[in-house]
């Protein structure tokens, strides 16, 4: 059982370490120009600011000793891509030195872009460009199949809150919704029943609600 256990521990120190992923495009290998990173990034926010869903580039050297299909998975759980509650997330993961590439694809959107779909816009659609080393071209044209796809499927809209919940999280955003509301209402009141009726209504509303 030691045995077992050490050489399980030594497997999980082998593994490559994760990248980390700040943006929609992480290239850790230098297949990308500034340029290139820069105009993908621009499209893919915008994408996700129309559609609400999310798509993420990463560059690796390699994912070895995992296959790419392990290594993507693992990626994908710790990156989260997508709104947590319709997991409508695509990760595109390009290994270079070991010229594989791999889609995951979030549950929300596996009726828009099953593993069938994705398998064949990774070869038909991408594999081309990479086989004469442009990066650029292969990744702009995956992502821009997968979004086609996205397009076509119905989604909850993007909201401007928080993006993984599709709720407002901020409480002072409530707060000055709420008092709004209600001086708009303590001026019909001062109009119905008279400035001192009205102040006594209001004042007594506004300390329930701090209570």
């Amino acid at each position: 059982m030691a045995l077992a256990l050490a050489v399980g521990f030594a497997t999980a120190q082998d593994l490559q370490p994760l990248p980390e992923v700040s943006g929609p495009v992480v290239d850790t290998t230098g297949s990308l120009t500034t340029d290139q990173i820069e105009r993908l990034t621009s499209e893919l926010r915008a994408f996700e600011q129309r559609k609400g869903s999310q798509i993420a580039i990463v560059f690796v050297p390699t994912t070895l000793p995992e296959a790419i299909e392990q290594y993507s998975i693992r990626l994908a759980e710790a990156v989260k891509v997508g709104r947590s509650k319709t997991d409508d997330g695509v990760l595109i993961v390009v290994a270079v030195q070991d010229r594989k590439t791999r889609i995951e694809v979030g549950y929300g959107l596996e009726g828009a872009i099953p593993d069938i779909v994705a398998n064949q816009i990774r070869r038909e659609v991408m594999n081309p460009y990479f086989r004469v080393n442009d990066f650029y071209g292969g990744v702009r044209a995956g992502a821009a199949a997968l979004m086609k796809r996205i397009d076509g499927e119905a989604l909850p809209p993007p909201w401007q809150g928080d993006a993984q919940t599709g709720q407002t999280s901020d409480p002072m955003q409530w707060i000055i919704i709420a008092l709004a509301a209600l001086f708009g209402f303590g001026g019909m009141l001062k109009r119905a029943l008279g400035r001192v009726a009205a102040s006594g209504i209001v004042a007594t509303v506004i300390g329930g609600g701090a209570w």
